[in-house]
C-alpha cells in the first residue's frame, strides 16, 4: 500500500518527511474505516488444485465492531463520530494533492544517472565487427 500510494522514490528531505505524515494521516482512516476487505477463511488441496474461500468483505471497522469484547465504550464513541464526521471524497482528495506536491517536489530535485558502462552493448552497434555477416539468409 506504500508504494502504491507514494511510488518508488527517494524521499528524504523535512519538507518530504511532513507530507508523507500528512498522507498517512489522511489515507489511515479512508483506509481502515472505508474500504472493505475480504479475508481467507480455508483453504482446500486437491491434488495440484488449491480452493480459496473468503468470507465478505467489510471493511476493518467493521469487523472491529462484531467483537465487542475488544473495544471499549470510549473507543467505541471517539471511532463512530471520526466514522460520521470523515468525508471519504475529501480525504481522497487531500491524498491526490498531497501526492500531487510530493512528486513535484521530486521533479525539481535534480536527479542525474550515471552514463551505463556497457553503453556500446546496449546501442547493439558492434564498433569492431571481424566478419560481414549476409543480409539475409542463405
Amino acid at each position: 500500500m506504500v508504494r502504491r500510494t507514494v511510488g518508488y522514490w527517494r524521499y528524504d528531505t523535512p519538507h518530504q518527511l511532513a507530507l508523507l505524515n500528512q498522507i498517512w494521516t489522511a489515507l489511515s482512516p479512508l483506509t481502515n474505516l472505508f474500504t472493505p476487505q475480504q479475508k481467507l477463511v480455508s483453504k482446500t488441496r486437491t491434488g495440484a488444485k488449491v480452493t480459496k474461500r473468503y468470507d465478505t468483505a467489510a471493511t476493518p471497522y467493521q469487523r472491529l465492531l462484531t467483537h465487542p469484547d475488544t473495544l471499549d465504550d470510549i473507543d467505541a464513541t471517539m471511532l463512530a463520530k471520526r466514522y460520521d464526521t470523515l468525508n471519504p471524497a475529501q480525504a481522497r482528495r487531500d491524498i491526490t494533492a498531497y501526492q500531487q506536491t510530493l512528486l513535484s517536489l521530486v521533479a525539481r530535485q535534480n536527479i542525474t544517472r550515471r552514463s551505463k558502462q556497457n553503453a556500446t552493448y546496449l546501442t547493439r552497434t558492434k564498433l569492431d565487427e571481424s566478419t560481414n555477416h549476409p543480409k539475409r539468409a542463405t
